[in-house]
């Protein structure tokens, strides 16, 4: 839905950072769907991820599957890869879904930042993470002890998710707010 709202407002660039493996409706379908100039970005680190990604995604116009870090987002940015086929002088869409929790909250915090820093005027940001308000103690705890020989699984608070969303990066109207959702339900 996301997506398909951020399209839906005139967005033609997206950069979907932490991509995964590929998902259908994939993010350039949604976007091309409503605008079939619409340019995507499929970036991660993860060989096996990227190995599927280029066989399935990377083949059709105004798609590039890239290798990037969403740590290093200043490698990212200033990949040739990335800036042959997206203009950051013109609004785009970040996404960073489902990646943020996986990250303890300094680094989070510093990855949504340079993203936000370096994106346009009336450009948008799609975030998701998993979230420790209204959560089980013990759910966060099983996640932790299942991830605990891969990764860190952090789950902010509400308040803390909301914000990344506080710095000025898009339009001079009112910015879309924040929707919470819980994987319970399917409204917002």
């Amino acid at each position: 839905r996301a997506i398909a709202y951020v399209a839906g407002q005139g967005i033609t660039q997206f950069l979907d950072v932490g991509a995964g493996l590929p998902a259908v409706p994939s993010v350039h379908q949604i976007a091309q769907h409503t605008d079939p100039a619409a340019r995507v970005a499929y970036i991660d680190n993860d060989p096996v991820v990227l190995a599927h990604a280029r066989a399935i995604l990377g083949s059709g116009p105004g798609v590039a599957v890239i290798a990037g870090d969403m740590r290093q987002p200043a490698a990212i940015l200033t990949s040739p890869e990335l800036r042959n086929l997206i203009d950051l002088s013109q609004p785009v869409c970040v996404i960073l879904a489902a990646v943020l929790h996986f990250f303890p909250a300094a680094q989070a915090d510093t990855i949504v930042a340079a993203f936000r820093q370096a994106i346009a005027p009336g450009s948008y940001l799609i975030a998701s993470s998993g979230t420790s308000t209204g959560t089980s103690p013990a759910l966060i705890n099983r996640l932790a002890a299942a991830y605990q020989d891969t990764v860190i699984v952090t789950g902010r608070t509400v308040d803390e998710i909301a914000g990344y969303f506080t710095a000025q990066i898009g339009r001079a109207s009112s910015p879309v707010a924040p929707s919470m959702r819980s994987p319970a339900t399917s409204q917002p």
